[in-house]
This record gives C-alpha cells, structure tokens and sequence, in this order.
C-alpha cells in the first residue's frame, strides 16, 4: 500500500477541511500539518480533533446472529486483539468460537453458512483458531494448538503449512507479497525491576516458514513492588494495509511500519491529559467485581471480597495521566479505531472509536451502539459482538451511514 503524496504543512483551510471530513464540524478546527521527513509521512494535529466522524452507525443493526432459529450458538468470541471476527469481500463473515474450537461463517444476510472448522488434529480442523482473510476465496487459519497454518480455499480445506517457528506469535495481517505480520511478547526476568518489556514485530514467511525479526516495540508496563498503579499505560499492535501499527497508551503517537520494519508514516496530537480520580477508582473496581460475578458459581458475597482484595494490589497514581485509548484494532479498509479507555474495561464493550484514516487523516469518533464489541468494518458495514442480559454473545453487524453525501474514507 502507498500513502498519498503530500506537501508539506497544509494551509489552515485545507487542513480544516481534512480535519472536518466534509465539513461538519462538532467542535473547534485543529490545526494539522502533514510533511515528508527521510521518506517518513509525519501527520500532526495541534490538539486532539473534535470534529464529526464521515459515517455513523445505522439506527437498527442490519442482522443479529445468535438467537434466531437455526443460528449458531457462540459461547465465546475474543475479546482481545486481534478479535476473532473479520468481513469478506462479499459482505460475509468469518467468525472464531474460542470455547467451541470452531470457525464459523455467516452469509452477507447474517444466515449461517456452514462451519469452516470443527475441533480435532486432522486435516482441516483447529484446536485453537485465529482467522485471517486472504481474498474473498481463501482464509488462513493460524492454529497454534496444532502448530499449524491452515488455508481454506472456496470454503474447504486446500493445505497446511508449518507453524512450529511461530508458535509463539499472534497472527496481525497480511503483506500483501506472500508474509504474514506477526507479533511476540517476551517479559524481563523476575527481579529485573520496573520498566517496559520489548513485544517483537516479526514477518513470517509462510511458504518456507521462517520468521523474520522486523522491530521491537514497547509492550508491557512493569512496576516495581506488590502495589501497582490500577490505570498503567500499555503497547499496543496491530496490522493495517500491509503495515505493522504500533504505539503506547501513554503516548499521542501511532507509527505505521513496513513489513521489514521501516517507519513509513507517524502519526501525532496534543491531548489534554486526564488525570484519575476518585470516579476513576470506583468504575475500576466496580468493573472487576461485575466481571467476577459473571463467573460461574460466584455469589455476590465472593466477588465483593475479591474486590477488596483488589483494591490492596493497587494505588492511584494522582499524577500519572489515565491511558490515551484501550486499543488499537484495524479494518479491512486500512482505517485504525482506537477504543475509548475506561477504567477497569479489559473485556466489555466500547461505546467510543476513534477513527483514523490510512493516510493518518483524523476521521472523527464514532459512537458505538451499547454492548456493542467491534470486530471489523468495511466501506459500509462494521461488524461486532453483543452480549445480552443473561451474557449470551451475538454477532451484529450494522451499517455505516454517510454523515453527508459523498463523504467517507
């Protein structure tokens, strides 16, 4: 993928009409400027953007699967990243049912279209699956409990190759020339004292199974001591148009990377930072004991008490800002949607997105429908996972919605 030429530091008109998306603005302009440094597009806004999204979410989703007759049953979507649902070219869906060890695929009207793979170690079945769309005819299935890739061509199984170099990686994204972008983690040796631990950023070539070692990036936050801070910073990696994105939930700065590891476009704003609170402790603490209520056979006795014990793990941190986003997640049009950080919320959902434009450009917010979970997004649909009152998970997907007549990136 190639960014767009660019003249380097826009005049304010121009840069107010990128910032603006069309026009509509919901707040002050921000000034952006975008240059060309040694081959590295470096975008910078002035403030953190306020301006309307191009798109929203349409009013009623176009399908619900998961309580209908005859819909698949998903006990357990991700909702880590990367998520365990992406889009087809069609329209259709390719969803990963970690508790099941199944992958299933969905119909552009949300019908279900069959199961891709069921639980086992012959040939075509998964014990752990991570998918990844090729085309609209292939899918990659990244197995590593059968140490394995295995490619499904025209909904049937085609081949396997050799995952025992990457048994160790999370499956990002394609090259787009043959590579997958992967990444690692690795975490420093008890005693080593505080700081942060180095996530790799790895090519790997699947036809010869061998991975490559292309970056390193800032993974993990470590304190020192028993008592940590309940709203610590974080890396963060995802991969958007054959590129690696990286960045730190304590930093306004998100850097595209090529497969071998060479920046190719930065991207940066001026946030005002948040400090925590009193507000912020309570939703975090309130975040965990809902989360071990959920758990089978825990009263609400029990999770207070866990509760409590929480709250001897952690102290704030008055002076140490909240982290800038949750994470950074990617769709099939190169677009980046931050997730609006909440205190305590690792597994529930997200009710805002920041969206961000392949070129950098700052797209606006996006507010989510509630329970909504974002898996993936197209030109004209985004794709997500609900959980109901009684915690029963559902695939959704809804449109987007043009803000104003030929807008949207």
């Amino acid at each position: 993928m190639r960014f767009p030429a660019v003249r380097p530091l826009m005049t304010p008109a121009f840069a107010l009409a990128l910032t603006a998306c069309g026009g509509h603005n919901s707040g002050p302009a921000v000034e952006m400027s975008a240059e060309d440094s040694a081959g590295v597009r470096i975008v910078t806004y002035a403030a953190t953007p306020d301006s309307a999204p191009p798109f929203h979410f349409s009013a009623e989703p176009l399908y619900r699967h998961g309580s209908r007759s005859g819909d698949y049953l998903f006990q357990y979507i991700s909702s880590f990243s990367p998520r365990g649902g992406r889009f087809l070219p069609d329209g259709s869906a390719v969803i990963s049912d970690a508790e099941n060890d199944e992958v299933v695929l969905l119909g552009p009207d949300g019908a279900l279209a069959g199961i891709l793979a069921r639980r086992g170690e012959g040939p075509g079945e998964v014990i752990s699956a991570r998918p990844l769309v090729l085309s609209q005819d292939s899918i990659l299935i990244h197995d590593p409990g059968n140490l394995r890739f295995t490619l499904f061509v025209d909904g049937a199984y085609d081949r396997t190759y050799s995952a025992r170099r990457a048994d160790n990686l999370t499956m990002l994204g394609a090259d787009g020339a043959g590579g997958l972008l992967m990444a690692t983690e690795s975490y420093p040796a008890s005693g080593t004292g505080p700081g942060w631990a180095m996530g790799y950023l790895v090519r790997y070539r699947l036809d010869a199974a061998v991975p490559d070692t292309a970056g390193a990036y800032r993974s993990h936050r470590w304190s020192e001591g028993r008592v940590r801070n309940p709203f610590e910073a974080h890396g963060s990696v995802a991969a958007a148009g054959g590129h690696f994105i990286t960045g730190r939930s304590d930093m306004s700065e998100l850097t595209w990377r090529r497969p071998d590891g060479s920046p190719a476009q930065v991207l940066r704003w001026n946030p005002d930072p948040e400090y925590p609170t009193p507000e912020h402790w309570e939703q975090f603490v309130a975040y965990y004991q809902r989360s071990v209520e959920m758990q089978p056979g825990v009263s609400a006795e029990m999770a207070r008490e866990a509760a409590l014990q929480l709250q001897e793990r952690y102290r704030l941190v008055p002076d140490e800002p909240v982290p800038l986003y949750r994470a950074i997640l990617s769709d099939g049009r190169g677009r980046l949607w931050l997730e609006e950080y909440e205190p305590g919320n690792r597994h529930e959902a997200v009710l805002r997105h920041m969206v961000i434009a392949a070129d950098g450009t700052w797209l606006g917010t996006v507010t989510a429908p509630e329970r909504f979970l974002f898996l993936d997004a197209t030109g004209d649909r985004v794709l997500g996972m609900v959980v109901d009152e009684l915690g029963v998970q559902h695939v959704v997907v809804y449109g987007l919605v043009p803000s104003a007549e030929g807008v949207g990136r």
